[in-house]
């Protein structure tokens, strides 16, 4: 039998806690087991604080959509005109400003279309000229053949 320290009441052998008052019982703590502790408080590492690189925002410059629609309207007319043969200067003219438009501004779907569109009137027009040169030249439109007295030979 054992007695409470702060009763003085009897409990039982190998009781941890006072049957009648609920204080601990010192002699009876088992030795196997270790006292809890409280762990000691372990120095903390505080990074300093690093300021953020700040750089500077680019500027977006607005994109004038007028050159673009210029170089683009050069193209319809080299398109439009290539049967009278003025997209000899309609098309270099929308190709030329459709190189810089792309230039300048990036890819923009307007200077890519001006560049196309000067081109197949540039082919539109020569195809026509050269169709014209070959009827010409082989006597197709030779209406001065048809006068009397007039003869080609060939």
């Amino acid at each position: 039998m054992s007695f409470c320290p702060a009763c003085g009441a009897n409990n039982n052998d190998g009781s941890t806690f006072c049957m009648s008052c609920g204080a601990r019982l010192q002699n009876n703590v088992p030795q196997s087991q270790p006292m809890y502790t409280q762990p000691v408080q372990q120095p903390t590492y505080a990074q300093p604080a690093y300021a953020q690189p700040s750089f500077p925002t680019p500027q977006v410059q607005p994109i004038d959509e007028k050159p673009s629609r210029k170089c683009l309207a050069a193209g319809i007319l080299s398109i439009v005109f290539s049967w009278l043969g003025l997209s000899l200067i309609f098309g270099p003219v929308a190709i030329v400003k459709g190189a810089n438009v792309l230039k300048k501004f990036g890819p923009t779907g307007s200077a890519i279309a001006a560049i196309v569109l000067g081109s197949i009137g540039l082919l539109i027009t020569g195809s026509i000229v050269f169709v014209l040169i070959y009827y010409v030249y082989n006597g197709y439109f030779a209406a001065a053949s048809s006068l009397p007295g007039m003869y080609y030979y060939y």
